[in-house]
């Protein structure tokens, strides 16, 4: 039995947790991804990370996919910097925001984007400000993934824009995501009624998951919905075909944690993982973490 990502098999994917500031206050959003207890990094340690991993991979023979999360990072003065050095040293970036920032400044960072996440946040988010964003992403033919984040309260206005957004631009990923009410965590989803969760279900199928008999296509809400996203001892390929950075700069294979501690972005001698590693955790809490491949013989 074994589980794999659609995505591309020629990448080594970083994902970057870069800094825990928000100015936003979304009741669904766990504390530490915005009380600002990290301090925000170095411009130059990012870029010296950069070069590092971009090393490795090409040690690989693998292209360099990273994409950047927070808190909001457009918050953070030198983004800008260092998205554009990324892009400049050829690898894939991406990138989280709620797209509430200056039109002129949006778009430059649209021009050093293969793609971006816009997540909305029915608290807060403006509904125009927020659909000229994807708009603007469109025009410089960004790879777009629109996030609405499914609060109960707010659930019929929020479902009301997501119709309005496949409408409107039917080629824009549109992803109805599941809110939990231990956030980081992940464990327990909020309590929807059944109709609402089937909303959830089946909507990305950005995963395989094959035995025996069957092959089907699933994806990380549907497997947390049906308890199945449990891969204790499975052989894991977290930490080669990718690593998370979090937001003090502390590298993992996982956000998990499991296997321990490589480095920081600050070293030169990162641990880079050369085999897979056994699962022992009891169950795999978000979809970057779901998306490596995980084979059980």
């Amino acid at each position: 039995m074994w589980q794999r990502s659609t995505r591309s098999q020629n990448l080594f994917y970083i994902d970057w947790w870069l800094m825990n500031h928000c100015s936003w206050n979304c009741s669904y959003c766990h504390d530490i991804l915005r009380n600002g207890t990290a301090h925000l990094p170095y411009l130059r340690d990012c870029e010296y990370f950069l070069d590092q991993a971009l090393l490795h991979s090409q040690r690989r023979s693998l292209g360099t996919s990273v994409h950047f999360s927070g808190g909001e990072v457009t918050e953070w003065h030198d983004f800008d910097q260092l998205l554009n050095y990324a892009c400049r040293q050829g690898f894939q970036t991406s990138f989280r925001s709620n797209g509430h920032v200056d039109r002129t400044r949006w778009n430059q960072l649209m021009q050093n984007s293969s793609s971006v996440i816009l997540e909305y946040h029915p608290e807060h988010s403006h509904s125009s400000t927020f659909l000229i964003s994807v708009e603007w992403a469109r025009r410089n033919k960004v790879h777009i993934q629109v996030n609405m984040n499914m609060d109960i309260i707010t659930w019929e206005e929020t479902n009301q824009l997501c119709d309005y957004i496949e409408q409107k631009w039917p080629d824009v990923r549109l992803t109805r995501k599941m809110l939990f009410d231990d956030p980081v965590f992940n464990s327990q989803v909020k309590n929807y009624t059944e109709e609402q969760i089937m909303f959830f279900k089946q909507q990305d199928k950005d995963l395989i998951k094959k035995d025996k008999d069957s092959q089907i296509e699933t994806d990380y809400q549907n497997l947390v919905l049906e308890n199945s996203n449990s891969y204790k001892g499975w052989t894991c390929y977290a930490g080669l075909e990718q690593i998370i950075v979090d937001a003090w700069g502390r590298i993992y294979r996982g956000h998990c944690r499991h296997g321990g501690y490589l480095g920081n972005i600050t070293n030169k001698d990162i641990q880079w993982p050369t085999q897979p590693i056994l699962c022992g955790v009891n169950y795999c809490r978000n979809n970057f973490d779901n998306q490596a491949t995980k084979i059980l013989e």
